[in-house]
């Protein structure tokens, strides 16, 4: 679900670096949150 949002959002903002950087930026927050929920449930 992740790479399909990121295909998506990337294809809008690979040709600006400051839109490249906030996205990247948003996509690794998203990616921070998730992990403790994913730990949880796979303990």
């Amino acid at each position: 679900m992740f790479a399909a949002q990121a295909a998506a959002v990337l294809t809008f903002t690979a040709l600006s670096m400051p839109g490249m950087i906030m996205t990247l930026a948003a996509l690794g927050g998203l990616m921070f949150c998730n992990a403790p929920g994913l730990a949880t449930y796979v303990a």
